[in-house]
């Protein structure tokens, strides 16, 4: 039994390397907007931008997921008329929402899936765009003189909001009526959010003609960072798809972008003067690798428990792992019918196919904790785990092949 409990261990580890070098397709890419309705969004294929038209002068950019189906849309704010443009697949959407003076915010308020719009006067009140009453949602939190930022700051997946106080140089975050105050910031810094640690929680940080002071909820203070210069820009994404949100910079001077990305720099040649910046996944096919980087890593975790649980013997943890292999599996089966990609069908086919065999896996994994835990020792479940999981390797690196072949 013991060699066959090695060779578990050892197909989960083979399984999880076959799984990280999926991660080295890039989802997120960035953009700009000329303010006058003309978009020029990095295409990470060809390595060249997309020119989309949309929007006039005057107008403000603002991008969000509108339909939920995990691409990011474009919109614009209308200073002039107090309201937004949001481009839909049949054309556009307008919502009279706004007056002037307003910051126009994005996010997730419902917690649905899909992004909304809302705005914030500066001055404590914020209106929130709820799409089933078809109106806004008036909140008051903040005063004057307060800028607007929103994260997901405790992960639930609902999209909560923050304040950055210039006066007191700190963040006031809001969560389930309750406040976090942030000691972060000095004159002059640009505030920014993301997720620095990969929790799957937004944090905050400023940004500071090159040096990053990035808020570490573990340590309760700022990690400090050294990427850029004097005269750029701030911007956040997660470049290289590990679920940890990565910095850039847009140097106003060379009209470019310079990413870091890992151990290196990218720099993308991209805008010119008076654009104003966007990061966003703009294709349906990026999209889909996002959301299987993301399940990737809940199932590379569940594989590095199953590993400690068999080597310390604990075969109820063992069971509740293959219960939550089985639960992220039809998760990530739920959600890969979202996608409706353009050049990777076959490889959506093959990871639906290893979702399959996962689930098979989470499933005999159960059987096998129950058997262990009652000393016997049944070598079919043992080969029908490791031919389902063999199965699954064959088709995740299939699916790795047919991305890669693009």
């Amino acid at each position: 039994m013991q060699i066959r409990l090695n060779k578990i261990i050892y197909f989960g580890i083979l399984l999880c390397f076959t799984m990280m070098t999926f991660s080295i397709v890039s989802a997120d890419s960035i953009g700009i907007y000329n303010n006058e309705g003309t978009w020029a969004l990095w295409n990470t294929i060809n390595s060249s931008a997309d020119i989309a038209g949309f929007g006039w002068e005057g107008t403000e950019p603002i991008i969000g997921d509108w339909d939920g189906d995990g691409v990011t849309d474009l919109g614009v704010y209308n200073t002039a008329g107090n309201n937004f443009l949001l481009q839909a697949d049949s054309g556009f959407t307008i919502i009279g929402l706004g007056w002037p003076g307003v910051t126009p915010v994005v996010g997730d308020w419902d917690g649905n899936g899909a992004e909304e719009v809302g705005v914030y006067d500066n001055a404590g009140t914020w209106a929130l765009w709820n799409t089933s009453t078809g109106s806004a949602d008036i909140i008051g939190f903040g005063w004057e003189g307060t800028e607007p930022i929103v994260g997901d700051w405790d992960g639930d997946g609902t999209t909560d909001l923050g304040i950055y106080n210039r006066n007191g140089n700190n963040f006031v975050l809001w969560t389930d009526s309750e406040y976090e105050v942030i000691g972060l910031g000095w004159e002059g810094v640009t505030p920014v959010v993301g997720d620095w640690d990969g929790d799957g929680k937004h944090e905050v940080g400023v940004y500071d003609n090159g040096t990053w002071a990035l808020w570490n909820t573990s340590t309760g203070s700022a990690d400090i960072v050294g990427f850029g210069w004097e005269g750029t820009e701030p911007v956040v994404g997660d470049w290289d798809l590990d679920g940890i949100s990565d910095l850039a910079i847009y140097n106003n001077q060379g009209n470019n972008f310079l990413l870091q990305n890992g151990s290196r720099f990218d720099v993308l040649g991209l805008g010119w003067d008076g654009v104003t910046q966007v990061v966003g996944v703009w294709d349906a096919d990026h999209a889909w690798i996002k959301s299987v980087a993301h399940y990737l890593k809940l199932l590379d975790n569940d594989f590095d428990e199953i590993s400690e649980a068999m080597i310390e013997e604990d075969y109820n943890s063992l069971s509740m792992i293959g219960q939550r292999i089985i639960d992220n599996a039809l998760e990530a089966q739920e959600d890969n019918s979202r996608y409706s990609v353009s050049y990777l069908q076959e490889a959506q086919s093959e990871w639906a196919l290893y979702l399959t065999d996962l689930s098979s896996v989470g499933q005999y994994t159960i059987l096998i904790s129950s058997d262990l835990k009652d000393g016997i020792d049944d070598p079919q479940n043992t080969e029908e785990w490791l031919s389902h999981l063999s199965s699954a390797i064959y088709h995740m690196a299939r699916a790795v092949e047919l991305v890669y072949d693009r």
